[in-house]
C-alpha cells in the first residue's frame, strides 16, 4: 500500500494583466493505492513476470486560480494517472551448440487517464479536458546470443497501438486546420511510439 499527499500543479490559467497564460500551484492533492509483482519460472526454460499497480490521486481541495475562478474541485482525479495498470513479461530459451536463442514478449496495460486538472462540469476546463481511453503496448524480441556477441530482431509496438497519453483540445489549438484551408497533421496528441521494427547487434567485452 502506498499513500502520500502532495502540493498539486494545476493546469494552465490566465493572468489578470492581459490575459496571459501561466502556471499556478493548487494547494493540496492525494495519492493512494497499491501494486504488486508476481515473478517465476513455469519451466526449466520459461521465465515470467506479472505486476499490477492501482492508483487513486485527486485533488483534496478546490483549485482555483489567481483570479479567483474555481478551476476543478476538491475530489476530482488528478491528470496523467491511471487507475489500473498491468504489465507482463515472459522469456524462452532455446540451449543450442555454443549459444542459445532467446524469444521475449512483454505487454503493458493503462486505463483511461485525465489529460488535464478539471471536469466538464466546472466552469473554466470543460474546453481543455479530456479523457483518453485505456490502451495496451506489446513488444516481441528474438535474440541470438553467443559468448561475445548477440544479434536482436526486435519489434515494438506490434498491434501499431496509437496509445494516447494526453492531448492539446481543439480549444487549446484554436480553429479548426481543415475549416481554416490548413493542411497539416493536425497533431494534437502526444501518442506512443508506433510500430517500430529494427535489428540490434551487441558485443560484449
Amino acid at each position: 500500500m502506498t499513500r502520500r499527499s502532495t502540493t498539486s500543479t494545476g493546469p494552465d490559467t490566465f493572468t489578470d494583466n492581459f490575459g496571459f497564460y501561466a502556471v499556478a500551484n493548487g494547494k493540496n492533492a492525494r495519492s493512494a493505492g497499491f501494486e504488486g509483482q508476481l515473478e517465476g519460472r513455469a519451466f526449466e526454460h520459461l521465465h515470467y513476470s506479472l505486476g499490477y499497480t492501482f492508483t487513486d490521486a485527486q485533488l483534496t481541495s478546490n483549485f482555483i486560480s489567481p483570479t479567483g475562478t474555481v478551476l476543478a474541485v476538491n475530489g476530482e482525479r488528478l491528470p496523467g494517472t491511471p487507475e489500473h495498470a498491468i504489465t507482463l513479461a515472459g522469456d524462452y530459451t532455446v540451449p543450442l551448440p555454443n549459444s542459445s536463442l532467446i524469444f521475449r514478449v512483454n505487454g503493458y496495460y493503462q486505463s483511461t487517464v485525465r489529460n488535464a486538472l478539471g471536469h466538464p462540469t466546472t466552469l473554466s476546463p470543460s474546453q481543455f479536458t479530456a479523457d483518453e481511453p485505456g490502451f495496451q503496448i506489446w513488444n516481441a524480441t528474438a535474440t541470438w546470443s553467443l559468448k561475445t556477441w548477440d544479434a536482436s530482431l526486435f519489434v515494438k509496438n506490434v498491434f501499431n497501438s496509437p496509445g494516447v497519453t494526453g492531448e492539446f483540445t481543439q480549444a487549446y489549438m484554436g480553429t479548426n486546420p481543415v475549416g481554416a484551408n490548413y493542411y497539416g497533421n493536425d497533431a494534437r496528441k502526444f501518442i506512443s511510439l508506433p510500430r517500430t521494427v529494427g535489428l540490434a547487434l551487441n558485443y560484449h567485452w
